[in-house]
């Protein structure tokens, strides 16, 4: 079953295609405002009184919540006529609107309610598996997990939601990453993710692993490697997806071998510029490095 998207993530969603239509067509929200202004007026002023009106208008932007999170016409569509057929088989009363507008609002408050706190319960979680793994048998534990929630929420990082920066974090606790290098490698993986449109987690991984070879005492020596890598997979001609894939399935070499690190990406950019088979990568890299 298809992960349901977010409130969080709607509404990003929402921005960003709304910046990036007014960059495809001049304009774009002026028309779109005024075009939202000429249907409520046309809702408003057709229907029999203002509170059928009101109403139908209720109807038309639950729809469109409904397309927004589902993507499914069909479905949007289907609601908005039964919404549309129910509101003009009723005769509205104030006694009835008020009910409706009482029932209608106090569902949206106690969905957004519910909806919070189990995001809440979900992040919780995590960060305390993420700070259980990272304490190991110290008694740290508690203030590992505050400062990782600290991490979560100060992090300026905006693409990814709470609950996508907590499994970020987890991950990096689980691969051992120290605490002074996740908030920037969080950033990292918000970067790297939105500029190649691999999954986070798999960036994540590929971030982790990047920091456990270089193991640099500075942070800003780590973020000048990171964008150095940011670049090296720009200029590689194959998918970024590949080139992760390709480090993932051969970072055994520069884990558990004397190997050096600029010579190894070296190494794996110029096979797959040359066409070599992402599984057939480590063998690659071996016979180079052994050659």
């Amino acid at each position: 079953m298809a992960k349901k998207s977010t409130l969080f993530k709607t509404l990003k969603a929402l921005k960003s295609s709304i910046k990036s239509a007014n960059k495809l067509i001049p304009s774009f929200v002026v028309i779109l405002g005024a075009l939202s202004f000429w249907i409520i007026y046309l809702i408003v002023n057709y229907t029999p009184n203002l509170i059928t009106g009101i109403t139908a208008l209720i109807v038309f932007i639950v729809s469109i919540v409904v397309y927004i999170t589902s993507s499914n016409y069909g479905e949007a569509a289907l609601s908005l006529v039964a919404g549309i057929l129910t509101v003009f088989s009723v005769e509205w009363g104030t006694e009835e609107f008020i009910i409706f507008i009482t029932v209608w609002l106090g569902f949206t408050f106690f969905a957004i309610l519910i909806y919070s706190i189990k995001l809440a319960a979900e992040v919780e979680d995590i960060y305390r598996q993420a700070s259980i793994s990272l304490a190991g048998e110290t008694n740290n534990q508690e203030n590992i997990e505050k400062r990782l929630h600290d991490i979560g929420k100060n992090s300026e990082v905006e693409v990814l939601d709470p609950v996508e920066r907590a499994k970020i974090i987890r991950i990096f606790c689980f691969r051992k990453v120290d605490l002074r290098f996740i908030s920037q490698a969080l950033r990292s993986v918000e970067k790297l993710s939105v500029i190649t449109k691999v999954d986070f987690k798999n960036v994540a991984l590929f971030v982790a692993d990047i920091y456990k070879v270089l193991e640099y005492e500075s942070e800003k020596k780590y973020q000048n490697v990171l964008d150095w890598i940011y670049t090296l997979i720009r200029d590689t001609p194959v998918p970024p997806i590949e080139f992760i894939e390709s480090f993932e399935n051969t970072r055994r070499i520069i884990l558990s071998e004397n190997v050096d690190f600029q010579k190894y990406l070296k190494i794996l950019k110029d096979g797959l510029e040359s066409g070599v088979d992402v599984n057939e990568m480590h063998e690659y890299i071996e016979t180079a490095i052994n050659n």
